[in-house]
């Protein structure tokens, strides 16, 4: 599964944009842009 594909569908079926997602999750728009670029890789599942 693509998470980034997932993520990017999934704001836009809401109409949202990465900054709404990065005040929700309370990290840096630009965290979330590199996520979504796959410049970074999402936390492992023992650091969510």
């Amino acid at each position: 599964m693509d998470v980034c594909l997932v993520i990017k569908r999934r704001l836009d079926e809401l109409g949202l944009e990465q900054k709404d997602l990065a005040t929700a999750a309370e990290v840096t728009e630009s965290y979330i842009s590199q996520l979504l670029a796959r410049k970074k890789l999402p936390p492992g599942p023992d650091r969510t």
